[in-house]
């Protein structure tokens, strides 16, 4: 009856270890979803920003050379 109790035991520290395990498991895959829900989040935020930041530099190239184009004008207008 002892080494019956023993088994029992045994069996009971393993299901309750294998619940444990089950329950770090689905904890584990709930957190890296919402991981990966973040990162998805700050990858997108960074692909707008970036192609924001490609226009604006666009944009300040060509105004920087509308302004180089005038103070050329001016300066030929000056010295002609």
């Amino acid at each position: 009856m002892n080494e019956l109790e023993e088994m029992r035991q045994k069996l009971e520290s393993k299901k309750l270890m294998m619940e444990n395990m089950s329950i770090r498991s689905r904890l584990a895959k709930e957190d890296a979803g919402k991981q990966e829900e973040q990162l998805s989040g700050a990858l997108q935020s960074l692909l707008v920003a970036g192609g924001t930041l490609s226009v604006t530099s666009r944009n300040l190239q060509v105004s920087l050379w509308y302004i180089i184009m005038n103070l050329i004008s001016t300066l030929y207008v000056q010295f002609s």
